[in-house]
């Protein structure tokens, strides 16, 4: 999530209404908006060795030590990647992001070294402007930082400006996928005094999903894109939210949020 301060990401039984499941996966989005121009500009980070494991063990909750270890190893593999200078940077700020998110939801007291992955974004930001990295990338890792920002300190000042930074994301790149993901999530999630509108979350999320039969995006991203449609399927007391929260967690399986969704559509079954 970007705007709460909840996570987001079955054990699916693969035998059920299979051939159904994929017709679902093709039908729902087709009845939302076109999406022929939507961009992405993340994949090359499954290039980079060792990234996806990284992400992994964020997503899969595993043991923050393993996760601290595999982002060190990651550093030095974006530093040898044979990738230009201003993707080396934006690469380190995004892994830096998910590791400090990590440590701010951990129930232990983290905060100083959520601070610290603050910190290091921040420069990294400033070198990522210094070698003129896409406007569009540095923008999005902004709202992300912004939003670590809330979780790690509770200020209200950093949600509030969460918001406002998605929303003025979203105005300027309203196609490209990791802004409408960040959008869809704030409408979600916020309050409707906060801008919140599940409706227009459900039509935004899928959109992206729509998207990505043809665009192809990180697995990390996927699964947001996969959790928050099962999500505003629930909200919008849709019973086919089952069978996309269900596919979220053949992904990852530490997301706090999809995973007590799981459990209470499953025990309503």
């Amino acid at each position: 999530m970007v705007v709460s301060k909840a996570n987001h990401s079955y054990t699916f039984t693969m035998v059920k209404k299979p051939i159904a499941m994929l017709l679902l996966f093709i039908i729902i989005p087709c009845l939302y908006a076109d999406t022929s121009d939507v961009s992405y500009h993340w994949k090359y980070l499954e290039s980079i060795l060792g990234y996806d494991a990284y992400m992994t063990s964020i997503l899969n909750a595993q043991p923050i030590t393993e996760s601290e270890r595999l982002f060190g190893k990651l550093q030095q593999e974006i530093e040898n990647c044979d990738i230009s200078e201003d993707l080396k940077i934006l690469a380190k700020a995004r892994s830096a992001i998910a590791l400090g998110r990590r440590y701010a939801e951990l129930n232990e007291n983290h905060t100083t070294k959520s601070l610290a992955m603050i910190a290091t974004v921040e420069l990294l930001l400033t070198s990522a402007h210094d070698v003129h990295a896409s406007s569009i990338m540095i923008d999005t890792l902004g709202v992300h930082l912004e939003s670590l920002r809330y979780l790690a300190t509770g200020k209200l000042s950093h949600g509030l400006g969460t918001a406002r930074a998605i929303d003025r994301l979203y105005k300027e790149n309203p196609n490209d996928i990791s802004s409408i993901m960040l959008k869809a999530d704030k409408l979600l999630y916020a309050p409707a005094i906060g801008g919140g509108n599940p409706k227009e979350a459900l039509v935004l999320f899928s959109k992206a999903w729509n998207s990505i039969q043809s665009l192809s995006v990180c697995t990390w991203d996927r699964f947001t894109i996969i959790g928050g449609l099962g999500s505003a399927l629930h909200k919008a007391k849709d019973t086919r939210a089952l069978d996309y929260i269900t596919y979220a967690r053949t992904l990852y399986t530490g997301d706090p949020v999809i995973n007590d969704l799981y459990d209470m559509l499953v025990g309503k079954e």
